[in-house]
Order: C-alpha cells, then sequence, then structure tokens
C-alpha cells in the first residue's frame, strides 16, 4: 500500500519542482502525496558510491624521439657512401 507519511527527505514545493538531496548511500523510494501511486507514480532510487577518479593520463615530453640509428648509423652510411663513390671516380 503506498503511504507518503515519512516527509523527512528535501524540499516539497509542488508542481514537479521537489528538492531531494541525494548525497549518501542507499536506497529510497518516492511516493505521491495525492495517492497517484495507487496508479504506479512511484519512485525508487538506488544511490551508490561514485566511481574512482580516472588515472591520469602519462605526460610525454616534448622533445621529438631520435634513434641510436637516426642520429649516428644513417648519416655515417651516406659518408662512406659519397666518399665510396668520390673513390671510384678517382680510380675509373
Amino acid at each position: 500500500m503506498a503511504s507518503s507519511n515519512n516527509k523527512t527527505y528535501g524540499k516539497w514545493r509542488g508542481v514537479g519542482w521537489d528538492v531531494v538531496p541525494l548525497n549518501t548511500t542507499r536506497h529510497r523510494y518516492f511516493v505521491s502525496g495525492k495517492a497517484f501511486c495507487y496508479g504506479g507514480m512511484k519512485l525508487f532510487v538506488q544511490v551508490e558510491k561514485p566511481p574512482p577518479p580516472p588515472r591520469a593520463a602519462p605526460v610525454k615530453s616534448g622533445a621529438p624521439r631520435t634513434s641510436y640509428r637516426t642520429t649516428f648509423v644513417l648519416p655515417l652510411a651516406f659518408a662512406i657512401g659519397a666518399v665510396w663513390d668520390s673513390f671510384l671516380r678517382v680510380m675509373g
């Protein structure tokens, strides 16, 4: 049976402007004070703990990523190729 005898929560302003703080973890049942609950006008609210905040994304450094290969090996290969090309031109 619907009952609205316990009016201990929130501020009842009427016309849909009721304010109910949902700041504690628990089950709450709300019914209409004008017996509309007999027609199915009931509300059940289950207040749960908020989820933990998301973890922060890792901070990326502003410096571009370079590897040993791009900073040393490739320029060395081009230098060796240039010297080899010069050697072949002198010998040929």
